[in-house]
């Protein structure tokens, strides 16, 4: 595989409401729809979607949304050698989307929290020019992704780490085993704040790069992102026309666009120009699994800039 994706995979139910109630208010759900979801999955889905052999390591319950999340992952093809089906039940979030896409996320862990070093298959993750790692609840989750990012890094594979609010609350100590062996690190903005206790995103970003990743990117919604390396430390403007629905896996999204340019060997801020195009389609559609496919890209003018 190019890239293998680690962590959540999940059933996601999205309720598209015209506003959120307060507490003991009633709100009218206007849509519901069942869609897959879980940060690894997202990526692995948005990946292949771009034209990039992707296979993921996870979990999914031996229930029913464990065989819609199977299925559904094949027709996207990922490659699901690796995905295991535990006892129990499948991880789930129940997303409420308002009008402007803003969204309130209820998350069930699942056969996610089973998440071990038992999954991580090495040659699997050594064979892949990229790993992604992303945020899953579960006691044994650092150490797999601890384990899965030495040997990539051993292999000369690059590690694409995604903390996520949960991981982001087991502290900079808790997360150095996988800060000092990522290539790349990704946060939003709340993210790399909270993480580092520093108020300015350059200060906070020399923190994470402290720790030895080479490339630290901080999305920043409408505002595009702030990417950071030895050689570049500059904002790069987002993609003002398009209106959100729902902004749902929007940074998934740009992880896919990102190391899409990567594997194209793009430089930096042409990938993370690239990166805030494929978020900004994802949040103009419904779901978490919203990366267009490369085919569809050909009708977006914007998209001409990166043939060139």
């Amino acid at each position: 595989m190019d890239v293998v994706s680690i962590g959540a995979v999940n059933i996601d139910l999205v309720a598209r409401v015209d506003r959120f109630p307060n507490p003991d208010e009633e709100t009218v759900i206007r849509s519901w729809d069942m869609v897959g979801g879980g940060s690894a999955a997202n990526v692995a889905c948005g990946i292949s979607r771009l034209g990039v052999t992707s296979g993921l390591i996870g979990n999914v319950g031996e229930d029913y949304f464990g065989e819609v999340l199977k299925d559904g992952l094949r027709k996207e093809g990922v490659d699901i050698s690796r995905l295991r089906v535990c006892s129990g039940n499948s991880g789930s979030v129940i997303a409420i989307v308002s009008k402007g896409g803003e969204r309130i996320l209820f998350a069930y862990s699942g056969a996610n929290a089973k998440l071990s070093s038992e999954n991580i298959d090495k040659h699997y993750v050594t064979d892949a020019r990229y790993i992604f790692l992303s945020s899953i609840e579960g006691a044994q989750a650092i150490t797999a992704m601890e384990l899965a990012s030495h040997y990539a890094k051993e292999a000369g594979a690059k590690v694409f780490f995604d903390p996520g609010y949960i991981f982001v609350e087991k502290g900079l100590k808790g997360l150095e085993g996988i800060l000092n062996k990522a290539t790349i690190v990704k946060f939003n903005e709340t993210e790399i704040k909270e993480l580092t206790k520093r108020e300015e995103i350059l200060d906070a970003s020399e923190t994470i790069a402290g720790y030895g990743p080479e490339v630290v990117l901080t999305t920043l919604g409408a505002r595009g992102c702030f990417l950071y390396s030895r050689s570049v430390k500059k904002f790069v403007g987002s993609y003002e026309k398009f209106v959100p629905i729902d902004k749902t896996g929007a940074g998934d999204a740009f992880s896919c666009g990102f190391i899409f340019g990567q594997l194209k060997n793009w430089d930096l801020e042409k990938s993370a120009k690239f990166a805030n195009l494929i978020a900004s389609i994802s949040i103009t559609r419904i779901g978490a699994r919203s990366v267009p496919h490369l085919e569809e890209l050909k009708s977006y003018k914007q998209y001409d800039q990166f043939l060139l």
